[in-house]
């Protein structure tokens, strides 16, 4: 072997050229310095060719380490936090996800770099072009300083971001009466961990009031919390089911209400702990009886209960719901319920319509006077499959879609009963997160390590069945609130709807929402947070700096 054949980098160059082209489309985070080591490393001379292939190992693990690390892909800390549920899952959902993982036109772009390297190698110094490539992504950063900066306003532009309104979110916020926290200085990565800071040390002082007691002469209610796994408004829009007749005659719609998380456990914790401001995710694992929604409702004389389609048993849902949000309720009987799915690891997912049936059947049987129940519900989630095999053939959107189309229909019906038996009631729909049908240019469809507004932006409603309106009184006007709102905001509906004795018709649907709380868009798992900053959207992965969100 000759010896220039030692110190090329052959194809090598290849790998740079994708490395150019993911990074200058902000597929990547470039990092300088591993990059430079390890082009040094290839162009190093060796004179013995088992020295050669020695490097030609240690570069190719060093290199694929290299690329993945530099990407938005799930950091391998999550696979090992996982890596007991992970084997639970059944084989034809894991192979059903990678094949669903191969993006074609990346394929593609693969197939073409190689076949114009193979082509043009004899014609073109591929090598010096690498160079010349790792240099020019080591120097951009340093050339966009000497460029004008640009406005908050151009950011937001280029970006494409879908704001949550036709105002900046910080003009909505002020207006909402969140004055005391304000989005301050141009968007810019340092201006948003700053405004991160502030926001969760503002968040922890924040507490919702509840009542010390309800007058006796109150109208008795019910609660009912649907929270409903993977369904985010963007997957009821691809799936063409924005316009079902269930969210149609809501009496307050939050559109713009942000989960703050894209996994259920978290997600489920945060509504239980709504009466405190949205802790940081280390926070949620943490006991804190002033944010327990539930035991507030239990002084006030509720009932708890608790009705799941699912048993609760995987990553330790239930039990985790137990030791930090203090919620106390037995898991109802299942007995009578027919298995409709088996869900990625083989457990039976039950029928929402006979859970449904269920709680109405329990309501009839113990008719105290106050009850609040936490529904948890997961047949929209990914992996299940149809117990009498009805959804073979069908691609996963597909699935979905008809899944979903199910469960709103059986929550409609479940709702028109609620109506029937008089029972004055409280229902408030709060899914737990999207379920990825799309992703976006970091995060594939299905993915949700990052808690993208696609995913955290969930629809989400509530409806006061059976008040006791008076005679000719007008018909109530529903409410949107349209500005940045998280679960404080239902808390704090509940409490109001407990000390102003709603269901006896004397209280506008105004007076309720008047001033709800709002939250600014922060939304954050283990290894990943998003802010939304001066309308300008912010990413920090673990380990990593604050960098805008890649568009």
């Amino acid at each position: 072997m000759k010896y220039r054949a030692l110190h090329a980098i052959s194809w090598w160059n290849v790998y740079y050229i994708l490395v150019l082209l993911l990074t200058l489309s902000n597929l990547i985070e470039f990092r300088p310095l591993p990059n430079i080591i390890l082009l040094a490393a290839l162009c190093l001379p060796l004179k013995w060719r088992y020295l050669h292939y020695l490097r030609q190992v240690i570069c190719i693990a060093a290199g694929l380490a290299l690329l993945y690390s530099q990407s938005y892909l799930p950091s391998l800390d999550a696979f090992s936090a996982n890596a007991a549920g992970v084997t639970d899952f059944s084989l034809s959902f894991v192979l059903d996800f990678i094949l669903s993982m191969i993006n074609w036109s990346y394929v593609a772009v693969v197939a073409a770099v190689i076949l114009a390297f193979l082509v043009l190698q004899d014609y073109l110094r591929f090598t010096t072009l690498s160079i010349c490539g790792i240099a020019y992504l080591c120097a951009a950063p340093y050339i966009s300083l000497l460029q004008p900066s640009e406005s908050p306003e151009m950011l937001t532009a280029q970006q494409g971001i879908d704001s949550l309104g036709q105002m900046p979110v910080q003009e909505q916020i002020t207006q909402a009466g969140h004055s005391s926290l304000v989005q301050s200085g141009p968007a810019s990565p340092e201006g948003a961990a700053a405004f991160t800071a502030e926001f969760f040390a503002y968040e922890k002082a924040r507490r919702v009031e509840f009542p010390s007691q309800i007058d006796a002469q109150n109208v008795p209610f019910d609660i009912i919390l649907l929270n409903i796994c993977s369904l985010s408004r963007s997957d009821l829009e691809t799936a063409g089911l924005s316009g079902h007749p269930l969210f149609a005659d809501a009496d307050i719609t939050f559109s713009a209400f942000n989960s703050a998380t894209s996994y259920s456990g978290p997600a489920t914790l945060r509504l239980l702990r709504s009466a405190c401001g949205q802790s940081e995710f280390s926070g949620l694992y943490s006991q804190n009886s002033e944010c327990e929604l539930f035991s507030r409702l239990e002084h006030l004389g509720f009932v708890p209960q608790l009705y799941m389609d699912h048993s609760g048993r995987f990553g330790n849902y239930l039990q985790g719901l137990r030791d930090y949000a203090g919620f106390t309720a037995a898991l109802s009987s299942q007995r009578d319920c027919r298995e409709r799915y088996y869900s990625f690891d083989g457990e039976p997912v039950f029928a929402d319509q006979d859970i449904f049936s269920t709680y109405l059947k329990d309501r009839s049987a113990h008719p105290q006077s106050r009850s609040a129940a936490l529904f948890n519900l997961v047949s929209l989630h990914d992996g299940n499959e149809a117990a009498d095999g009805s959804d073979k053939g069908l691609n996963h959107n597909e699935r979905w879609g008809r899944r979903a189309q199910l469960l709103l229909d059986e929550a409609a019906a479940f709702e028109a009963k609620i109506k029937a038996s008089g029972r004055p009631t409280l229902l408030i729909f709060v899914p737990e997160h999207g379920a990825a049908l799309t992703g976006d240019k970091i995060q594939m469809a299905r993915l949700r390590d990052i808690p993208s507004p696609l995913i955290t932006n969930i629809p989400v409603f509530a409806k006061f069945f059976n008040v006791q309106e008076p005679a000719g009184a007008p018909a109530k006007v529903p409410v949107t609130i349209d500005y940045p709102t998280s679960y404080q905001a239902l808390a704090e509906l509940i409490s109001r709807a407990a000390s102003t004795n709603y269901f006896s018709g004397g209280t506008a649907l105004q007076d309720l929402t008047d001033d709800l709380a709002p939250t600014y868009l922060v939304s954050e798992n283990e290894g990943a947070l998003v802010v939304r900053f001066q309308n300008t959207d912010f990413l920090r992965l673990k380990g990593r700096d604050f960098t805008l969100y890649p568009r």
